[in-house]
């Protein structure tokens, strides 16, 4: 995964760009300085599954993928290619214990 980082100024404001070439979906900017960035990227979820798994990762840290899918009554494919996502933008961690997998809210989500 390449990673460049860009500083701009724009209408009064310095941004830094933070651009992941690999993932490509996503480019997150805060304003220099933010101190509140859980709060803008989660803004930046527009994905209402990825906003209901997230949801529930809060309320049930250690959840396994089969029961978010049981949950949503959604295949567990599309729970794992959502949660790699937010695994990859930093949202969830994932802790494997054995052959379970269980996922936790990132401490500033």
């Amino acid at each position: 995964v390449e990673s460049k980082m860009i500083v701009m100024f724009y209408e009064g404001v310095w941004y830094q760009l933070d651009l992941n070439i690999a993932i490509r979906r996503q480019s997150l900017f805060f304003p220099f300085g933010s101190t509140n960035k859980a709060g803008i990227r989660t803004l930046l979820i527009t994905n209402e599954t990825q906003k209901e798994i997230i949801k529930i990762v809060k309320e049930n840290p250690g959840i396994t993928q089969s029961m978010i899918s049981q949950r949503l009554d959604v295949s567990r494919q599309k729970i794992n290619y959502h949660v790699n996502s937010l695994v990859a933008n930093s949202i969830l961690n994932l802790e494997k214990q054995g052959r379970i997998t269980r996922l936790y809210p990132t401490h500033f989500t």
